[in-house]
């Protein structure tokens, strides 16, 4: 019995150990399966479309400079003595420039000095000739005024002595008028009848009648004589008048033209303001050069800056052309940079940007782009004031700004694209359902690039915003393959 037991109990443990064995097995067989299974399907990580814009970084190379350039002028016609600054060179306010010859600034103040003697005697000779004419205009004027005066009153005299004795003639004829015998005659036989209407007719003969009459005529006859003799000498006293009135009128005008003419002001000779002028600019001109000989001929720097030009050598003469061109440090700087591009260039006006001052390594911000000119075939010169605060200083530099595209629907990473046969395409993650289950397989679907850069490409096609699209694999992908994805 204790042998059966035994055997019975051996046989079962060897089962026993068997199954074990066969489950430890098929467990080891599905892992190695599993592992299997994960080196032969592709491992993905997946994005998804999205609506963007393009960007594209751009970098200009260029320079920090100056916003302002100022001249500075040497005194014409004299010569230069030392040359202290030259092209390239960087100044600070109060630097020495440049040396005047001194014995140049001597030469040309004596000669200023005796251009202005000349000019003092001009303008007295001048002064002089314009006080005689003066005087001569007031002592014309007196005569005039005295003149006018005198034929005033003598024409005003003659015009009225005229005028009394037409009124004398008038009033001579006007009495001669009422004593006119016919007049009187008329009124003594109006009385006679009247009287003989009263007390009767007086009896006349006609020896007496016929006197009478002869009398009356005589008298009439001598009466129109005279009155046509009083009459004429009224007309003539009358002409005579007015002929005194006339002359009075004619004399008065001339006398008043004369007037009129004598009061005209007496005008300076203009060679005189002329004179006045150019002494006034000698005068400056001379206060210019006692100042830069009192000063022993230095030209200083009024301001922080760079010579970017230089005409003058020791010995040269000074012209009107400025003898240095300065970049002036006092004001703001800008940067400029040049783009050579065949196109338009891809940074516009207003566009914001970085700039890089590699001398400081300083780093602007912010910045805006003011203006992009063409300077030459496929040459744009850029431009960007960096204001009053930015306190730099010239040297290289770097302009650093992106450009963006249009907003696009559908944008995908470019590491998405592939190229085929048939043309561009994206691997698009789909679930399928299979004899293991629901498996996620890959999908090629074509698509048709509007523009990209870089990191991303927009296309044509109007891609779900849920669409999952492979953006990397670890191996290459055929369609219809299934695909395992995994986070990143």
């Amino acid at each position: 019995m204790r042998f059966l037991k035994f055997v019975k109990h051996t046989v079962l443990g060897r089962i026993n150990r068997g199954i074990f064995l066969f489950l430890v097995s098929m467990a080891g067989m599905t892992v190695l399966s599993k592992i299997g299974d994960s080196f032969m399907i592709p491992q993905v990580e997946v994005g998804f479309p999205e609506q963007a814009k393009l960007e594209y970084p751009i970098e200009i190379e260029g320079r920090i400079k100056a916003d302002g350039e100022r001249a500075v002028y040497g005194r014409e016609g004299l010569r230069i003595g030392h040359v202290k600054k030259q092209k390239g060179d960087f100044v600070k306010k109060g630097d020495l420039l440049f040396v005047f010859d001194k014995k140049e600034l001597d030469l040309q103040i004596k000669g200023l000095e005796q251009k202005i003697y000349q000019c003092d005697l001009q303008i007295d000779n001048l002064e002089d000739v314009y006080q005689d004419q003066v005087n001569q205009q007031r002592k014309n004027l007196q005569r005039a005024q005295e003149d006018y005066d005198d034929i005033l009153n003598s024409m005003g005299n003659a015009v009225d002595a005229a005028y009394l004795e037409m009124e004398n003639a008038k009033a001579e004829l006007e009495q001669h008028d009422n004593i006119n015998p016919k007049k009187m005659q008329e009124t003594e036989v109006t009385s006679q009848d009247a009287r003989a209407a009263k007390e009767g007719p007086i009896p006349q003969d006609a020896q007496t009648a016929k006197k009478d009459l002869q009398k009356e005529e005589d008298t009439q006859n001598a009466w129109a004589d005279k009155r046509a003799e009083l009459e004429q000498n009224y007309l003539d006293m009358q002409k005579h008048y007015d002929d005194a009135v006339a002359l009075q009128q004619e004399s008065v005008k001339s006398a008043l033209r004369q007037l009129e003419d004598a009061r005209q002001t007496v005008s300076r000779d203009p060679s005189s303001v002329l004179v006045q002028m150019e002494k006034k600019e000698l005068e400056e001109s001379l206060e210019e050069l006692k100042e830069l000989h009192q000063a022993g001929g230095n030209v200083y720097c009024e301001f922080d800056g760079q010579v970017l030009d230089c005409s003058i050598a020791t010995g040269s003469i000074t012209s009107m052309e400025p003898v240095m061109i300065l970049e002036d440090f006092s004001q703001s700087f800008e940067f400029e940079g040049m783009i050579e591009t065949s196109v338009d260039p891809e940074v516009g006006e207003g566009t914001e940007c970085t700039i890089e001052i590699k001398p400081e390594h300083k780093v602007l911000e912010g910045m805006r782009i003011e203006k992009v000119e063409a300077k030459d075939v496929g040459k744009y010169q850029v431009t960007v004031p960096l204001g009053p605060d930015a306190g730099t200083y010239p040297g290289d530099a770097l302009l650093s700004c992106t450009k963006e595209s249009r907003l696009y629907d559908n944008c995908v990473p470019v590491s998405a694209l592939y190229s085929g046969e048939t043309g561009d395409f994206v691997i698009q993650v789909k679930e399928e359902v299979t004899i293991l289950g629901m498996q996620a397989v890959a999908e090629y679907v074509p698509v048709t690039i509007i523009e990209k850069n870089n990191l991303y490409a927009a296309v044509k096609e109007n891609l779900s915003k849920t669409d999952s699209i492979i953006i990397n694999a670890s191996k290459p992908i055929k369609e219809g393959d299934r695909v395992r994805i995994i986070e990143k």
